[in-house]
C-alpha cells in the first residue's frame, strides 16, 4: 500500500513539473512575441500608428513605416515646402567626423536602421535580410527567429543596420556619395592617436558594447563614452564592413555584443565572403573631403 501511495505521489509531482515546465515555455514564448508591446505601452504610441514616440518622426500624425511614421509628403503647405518628414533626411543627417591630419570624414555613429532603410524605400532594394520575403530570417514569417529574438526590426530606428551584406554595404555608400573605410583607415580613426586596447580605452565597458554588458543584442548607436575624436561604438557593438581592394572576402572590424572583449581589440579583424549577411554586422562610411 505505502509503495502505491508513494507511485501516485511521484506521479502526480512529475506531472506538476511537466505543466510548470510546459507553462514557463509557453510564457517566455508570449513574453518574446509580445516584447515590443511590453516595452512600450499604448500610451507612447499617441498617433496609433504601431511607432513608438520614441522612434516616431511625426507622433502626432499617423503616418506608415515606410515614411517613419509621418503622412505623405506629396502635398506642400502654402509656404512651398513639404508638409511633413522626408525619409531621405535620415540620410542627410549622417553626422561626420573630420580626421585630423587626413583628407576624409568618418561617419560618427554605425549606419543605423533608419538611415539605411530611408534608401531602401527610395531605391526599393538592398532590403536587410530579415525584410527580405524569400529569407529564412524574414521576420514576418521566416523559419528563423535570430532578428526576432535579437530585438532588431523597423522600428528600432537607433540601432546600427544589421542583415546586410559587403555589397549591399557599398551600393548604400555609392548612393550617398562615400565609401567604405580600409582596415587602415578604420584603425587609425579607431586608435585616435591614442595607444589604447580599444576605441577610447584600454577597458571596454564604457566604450564598447560585448559580452560583457550588451546581453548579446545589437545596442542603439551613441549611449557609451564616444573615443578622443568623438566616434562612437568603434569596439563592439557590431562588427563593421571595411574595403576589401577587390577581394572576394571581406574585412570586418571592431568585434561585436556576442564577442568577448578581447576580440574587439582595436588590432583584431574577421573576413567574411563579401555576400554574408549577419545579425551583428553592419559598417560605418568615409567621405572624402573635397
Amino acid at each position: 500500500m505505502m509503495r502505491f501511495v508513494v507511485y501516485l505521489f511521484c506521479l502526480f509531482s512529475s506531472s506538476f513539473l511537466i505543466g510548470q515546465i510546459r507553462q514557463l515555455s509557453e510564457r517566455e514564448i508570449m513574453e518574446q512575441q509580445n516584447d515590443m508591446q511590453q516595452k512600450f505601452n499604448t500610451n507612447d504610441d499617441k498617433d496609433e500608428d504601431g511607432i513608438p514616440d520614441r522612434y516616431d518622426k511625426c507622433p502626432n500624425e499617423s503616418g506608415p513605416l515606410n515614411l517613419f511614421g509621418c503622412p505623405e509628403v506629396n502635398n506642400l503647405d502654402p509656404l512651398g515646402k513639404k508638409s511633413s518628414f522626408d525619409p531621405m533626411d535620415y540620410i542627410k543627417s549622417i553626422e561626420m567626423v573630420s580626421i585630423p591630419g587626413k583628407s576624409w570624414k568618418m561617419s560618427k555613429y554605425e549606419i543605423t536602421i533608419s538611415e539605411y532603410l530611408a534608401y531602401c524605400f527610395k531605391t526599393k532594394s538592398h532590403y536587410p535580410e530579415w525584410l527580405d520575403s524569400n529569407s529564412i530570417y524574414y521576420i514576418k514569417g521566416g523559419k528563423n527567429a535570430t532578428y526576432i529574438d535579437k530585438r532588431i526590426n523597423p522600428a528600432m530606428f537607433d540601432k546600427p543596420i544589421t542583415g546586410v551584406s559587403w555589397e549591399d554595404a557599398v551600393a548604400f555608400c555609392e548612393y550617398v556619395g562615400a565609401r567604405l573605410p580600409n582596415a587602415d583607415e578604420w584603425e587609425f580613426a579607431a586608435m585616435a592617436e591614442q595607444n589604447t586596447t580599444f576605441s577610447g580605452s584600454n577597458q571596454l565597458d564604457e566604450y564598447g558594447w560585448s559580452y560583457n554588458n550588451g546581453n548579446l543584442i545589437p545596442q542603439s548607436v551613441g549611449k557609451l563614452k564616444p573615443n578622443q575624436w568623438g566616434i562612437y561604438d568603434m569596439s563592439g557593438n557590431v562588427w563593421e564592413w571595411c574595403e576589401n581592394h577587390g577581394r572576394k572576402k571581406g574585412v570586418c572590424k571592431g568585434g561585436s555584443v556576442q564577442n568577448m572583449p578581447w576580440k574587439c581589440r582595436i588590432k583584431n579583424f574577421e573576413t567574411h565572403n563579401i555576400q554574408s549577411k549577419r545579425f551583428d554586422i553592419g559598417f560605418r562610411i568615409v567621405m572624402d573631403e573635397k
